[in-house]
């Protein structure tokens, strides 16, 4: 089997996976009206800086939406529905502890201590700076599609890092549970935009 076709099986599987994971995520997440007990300051830390962490993968792939080819685009689209619904969920966890929707700290002051992820410049794991998206804006073709997945990558790398530490740290089951999967998701995500790059994506 080419390379290229390799990539296109494991896109498919990619959005069938996610499918799935949307399904699970549901059953795996008690409604947030009735937790089953208080979030501790990892919960409500992860959950506020992680819905900032995915806000700006929206803003990522929609920057590049209907600008790149149909295996990348594909993949920036999964992205974007999966990221989309947990933040949905992830605000409804925050209004039933009667947590602010935005953190009151400095961010990734749950972590502290925890994990060192290496960027003193960037204020969370994997975070892009301004002049990187307005650099991505404003390329296109080949360099647009090679870019935009370079950068999605060390985003998502920044997203396990912090969901690994909530798994480990989170106090309530249902944390646990979605930072697993956000775990896996974007670490399948991430192979298969590996794999583009791999069979040419972006040349």
């Amino acid at each position: 089997m080419s390379r290229m076709r390799m990539v296109m099986v494991a896109i498919a599987l990619l959005v069938a996976g996610i499918a799935v994971g949307a399904a699970g995520g549901v059953l795996l997440a008690p409604a947030p009206q009735r937790p089953p007990a208080a979030p501790s300051l990892v919960d409500i830390g992860f959950s506020q800086d992680m819905i900032v962490h995915h806000q700006q993968a929206l803003e990522l792939a929609g920057l590049v939406r209907g600008r790149l080819g149909p295996s990348a685009a594909t993949v920036a689209a999964t992205i974007e529905n999966s990221q989309q619904r947990e933040i949905g969920l992830m605000q409804g966890w925050l209004s039933a502890w009667d947590a602010p929707q935005v953190s009151d700290t400095e961010p990734m002051a749950w972590m502290a201590g925890k994990h060192d992820h290496g960027d003193a410049e960037a204020p969370m794991p994997g975070l892009l700076s301004r002049a990187e998206l307005d650099e991505l804006a404003g390329l296109n073709g080949a360099e647009l599609e090679s870019r935009f997945i370079r950068l999605m990558i060390r985003h998502h790398t920044g997203g396990v890092e912090m969901a690994t530490i909530a798994v480990r740290e989170a106090a309530l089951p249902q944390v646990r549970a979605q930072a697993r999967l956000m775990v896996a998701e974007q670490r399948k995500e991430m192979g298969v935009l590996s794999g583009l790059l791999t069979a040419g994506a972006g040349r």
